[in-house]
Formats: structure tokens, C-alpha cells, sequence
């Protein structure tokens, strides 16, 4: 018998929160919202890039800030105040997808689900590390998966550390799939004495 002892080195986390609250008024807000197509890929974003300064979306922002606090302070420690700042909403019809990407000059990023179906594509977070060979895997696990792929219901926010690669695949639904984005950062970052520290407010 072999003692063995497993480590996960430097997991990622993912948190979904739920938002209780009808989202009927919302939903007709956002859908009024001027769009912009977004690359080649037949989704749309909305032009007003921080829609989250509108007050029809006032409740929705102060639940995706209560659930990055609990998510910055409760899974990351961090002492660090983190802010949203710009917020979109995306617009996925049918035969659309969304390019895999990662968020820029961001530390946390959310994306709250406003209409979905069954039939809407799930979110799926792609794993960079790079064996440089390609076994034959026998049974996949969080060890050698590739990619991580949630179904999400309307009402739920999922938030993930922005460097954190994901996509949307083909949307094979008749119903567009609706959701809003949003990065956040901080004012202050880092520790002075580690000579680390990034003070917005004192730049000139």
C-alpha cells in the first residue's frame, strides 16, 4: 500500500451567487439598449459601456457588489476595496457565439444572467496549462480537464478572476441569450513597504 497525500496547487475559484428578485423591468430596460455587433462572431454588446450608472439597474448593481465583496474578502482575503467599473450587456441570438477571452486591467469579473433557457449555451472556462503532449485520458477530473463548462439559470451571477480564459459556444436556441458583464479594480493596490503600492488618486 502506497501513503500518498494530494495537493491542489493554486486553484481557481468560481463563485455563482443568485439573485431573488423579478428581473421583468430590467430585462425590458436592457433590451431597449442601442447594440453594437461584437467582432464575427453574430453576438451584439450594448454601446453604453457602463450601464450599471443607470438606476433601473441600481438593485442588480448592488447585488453583484455585495457578492464581489463577499468574493474578494471571503475567497480572495483581499484587502483591497474592489469597484465595478464598466458594465455591458450581452446579446446572444440564435446561431451566435462568444469568442474565448480574458478581461483586461480587471481583478474580478462577473456575469449576471437577466433571460436564459434551457436551450441557451452554458458558460465555459478553458484551462491554459499546456502539457505539451497529449495523453490518452482514461477518466477527466479538475486535474486534466481542459475546460470547465457551467449551465447557468437567470437570476444567477457567476464570478471568476478576469484572467480567467472562458467562451460561450454556439447558441442553438431560438431565444437570445441576455446577460450583463462587468470588470472591477481598485483605487489602491499593493503595500508600500513592499514598494508595490498603485495609488490612483495620487497620479498626476
Amino acid at each position: 500500500m502506497i501513503k500518498k497525500e494530494l495537493f491542489q496547487a493554486f486553484p481557481t475559484p468560481i463563485l455563482i451567487t443568485k439573485y431573488e428578485n423579478d428581473l421583468s423591468k430590467e430585462i425590458k430596460f436592457v433590451e431597449k439598449q442601442k447594440l453594437q455587433n461584437n467582432g464575427d462572431n453574430g453576438n451584439y454588446r450594448s454601446k453604453n459601456t457602463y450601464l450599471f450608472n443607470n438606476k433601473q439597474l441600481s438593485k442588480i448593481k448592488k447585488f453583484c457588489e455585495d457578492s464581489v465583496k463577499i468574493f474578494s474578502e471571503e475567497i480572495f482575503s483581499l484587502q483591497e476595496n474592489l469597484k465595478i467599473t464598466q458594465s455591458w450587456c450581452n446579446a446572444n441570438p440564435k446561431g451566435s457565439i462568444h469568442h474565448a477571452h480574458t478581461h483586461s486591467n480587471s481583478i474580478i469579473s462577473g456575469v449576471f444572467y437577466l433571460r436564459l433557457n434551457n436551450d441557451n449555451p452554458p458558460i465555459i472556462f478553458n484551462n491554459e496549462f499546456n502539457w505539451g503532449i497529449a495523453p490518452k485520458i482514461k477518466k477527466y477530473t479538475i486535474f486534466n480537464s481542459g475546460q470547465l463548462i457551467i449551465p447557468v439559470k437567470a437570476g444567477e451571477l457567476i464570478l471568476f478572476p478576469s484572467s480567467l480564459n472562458h467562451n460561450v459556444p454556439i447558441n442553438k436556441s431560438e431565444t437570445i441569450r441576455l446577460s450583463l458583464s462587468f470588470n472591477t479594480f481598485s483605487k489602491l493596490l499593493g503595500n508600500e513597504d513592499r514598494l508595490t503600492e498603485m495609488d490612483i488618486t495620487k497620479l498626476k
